[in-house]
């Protein structure tokens, strides 16, 4: 029982000497919105449901103005009639600049064909925001779901800033989805990639797109949810924004390399040959 006692904080003080590494030792949902509110409930007033999780702010122009949850546990977007930049913006206390970040929105959604302005696309963007400045536009990484036609809808990843690249649009299959659609954009802040991912069938199977760099200056300091142009008359309802530090689909999109969960592995292994070493010289 000593032995034990002494394996388990001593695997504790290797893993705490290194500082930045302890944040990343437990999985941990970051911040998560479920939209479980009374119908009315404005975007700023929606529950957090991860523990110490922080709240929504608009950008103050007043774009989602009258979008409110409908009570079903769904955040409603049809009383977005403008053709402007509708951004919820989160700051993430305290900021993540290691390891691994997803982001993930559920959502459905009945595109209309006759509404389609070619000039003035509808689009669902989440963002991993690299800048804690109020509304910032510093992108890290972003998931897009963009109308392309009057019965077409695509999906791609964006990153911004030195070395960063996109990831070139892929076609959706439905623009009625009345299935839970999931979409996921991962980033490894360690090793600068990242890679979006979607399910068309409430996440049975994924579509993963890779190939993605990040900027290795940009990490997680704010998330945001963008809403562009008129979706009065496409039913889009949002049942999910949540980010995690952890694959919340293993097994179903790739983990994103985390260089720093293998350094924790490295130092447990030294820590427990310490112990072992120790125990036989006695």
């Amino acid at each position: 029982m000593k032995r034990c006692a002494s394996l388990t904080a001593l695997c504790a003080l290797a893993l705490c000497q290194h500082g930045a590494l302890c944040q990343h030792a437990t999985a941990a949902i970051i911040q998560e919105f479920l939209f479980n509110d009374a119908a009315g409930t404005n975007i700023v007033s929606t529950a957090n449901t991860a523990p110490g999780g922080d709240s929504w702010y608009d950008d103050l122009q007043g774009d989602l103005a009258g979008l409110a949850t409908n009570g079903l546990g769904q955040y409603a977007t049809a009383a977005k009639t403008n053709f402007e930049l509708g951004d919820a913006f989160l700051a993430v206390d305290p900021d993540i600049t290691t390891g691994a970040v997803y982001g993930v929105i559920d959502l459905t959604w009945a595109f209309d064909v006759a509404s389609y302005n070619s000039a003035e696309p509808e689009e669902v963007r989440l963002t991993l925001v690299g800048a804690n400045t109020s509304g910032s536009s510093t992108v890290t990484a972003e998931l897009a779901i963009v109308r392309s036609g009057a019965s077409a809808v695509r999906f791609s990843g964006t990153a911004v800033g030195t070395g960063s690249s996109n990831i070139a649009a892929v076609p959706l299959p439905n623009l009625v989805q009345s299935q839970k659609f999931i979409a996921v954009v991962a980033a490894g802040l360690d090793n600068d990639t990242y890679n979006v991912s979607y399910s068309a069938d409430g996440g049975a199977t994924f579509t993963t797109l890779t190939g993605g760099a990040l900027d290795p200056a940009r990490g997680f300091l704010q998330a945001r949810m963008r809403l562009n142009n008129d979706l009065s008359q496409d039913a889009v309802l949002i049942d999910r924004v949540a980010f995690y530090d952890f694959n919340p689909y293993p097994g179903l999109i790739p983990n994103v390399p985390e260089p720093v969960t293998a350094t924790l592995v490295a130092i447990g292994v030294a820590a427990l040959a310490m112990v072992s070493r120790r125990t036989s010289e006695r």
